[in-house]
């Protein structure tokens, strides 16, 4: 039976011999793994303004000014926003029928030769009814064609809340996850 001296100078043989291609390899193997957690890590980041709460991806910025807009009643709450995802949050304390509203946005949407992809009504894992819409139009000025996830809803207040997730529809992937991401985390405070 050979000496453990011998074991250890084998190892140390192979090494010296084989250490190039080691070192390559583990590079790679931490280079992968350092860019494959810097790509799909990302820290959720918690809106609330008091009423609603959800959670919406980390490099997304909230860039809230908030303010009637020029739409009756409905209140801007929240723009969020980075380069081709984007979140709005408006709040109408005067409607109190979020289906009704977004049939409302359909028929618009239908009116102004945009499409309506679908229409549910759904309850999410927070137990909150939801009205939901996903609709698609053609950007008047850069004739980009956007794609919008709408969901409709009441806060405790009866005040009807919609949240837009939307984007270029080449960008759709990302978006539908986003709004994924939005509708499961969405709380009543």
């Amino acid at each position: 039976m050979p000496e453990i001296g011998y074991y250890t100078k084998l190892v140390v043989n192979l090494w010296a011999k084989n250490n190039y291609w080691i070192l390559v390899i583990l590079g790679l193997m931490v280079a992968t793994v350092a860019a494959s957690g810097c790509a799909n890590n990302l820290e959720a980041v918690n809106f609330t303004d008091g009423s609603v709460t959800f959670s919406y991806p980390g490099d997304m910025t909230n860039t809230t000014s908030t303010g009637n807009l020029s739409v009756s009643n409905w209140v801007n709450i929240a723009y969020i926003a980075k380069s081709d995802v984007y979140i709005y949050v408006n709040k109408n304390p005067t409607i109190n029928d979020p289906s009704k509203t977004r049939d409302a946005i359909n028929a618009d949407v239908k009116a102004n030769s945009g499409q309506v992809i679908s229409t549910t009504d759904e309850t999410n894992p927070n137990g909150i009814e939801v009205s939901g819409n996903v609709v698609t139009t053609t950007d008047p000025t850069t004739k980009i064609l956007l794609i919008y996830y709408n969901f409709f809803f009441q806060d405790k207040s009866g005040s009807v809340y919609q949240i837009t997730v939307y984007g270029s529809e080449s960008k759709n992937s990302e978006i539908r996850e986003t709004s994924i991401q939005v509708f499961n985390s969405l709380r009543l405070n």
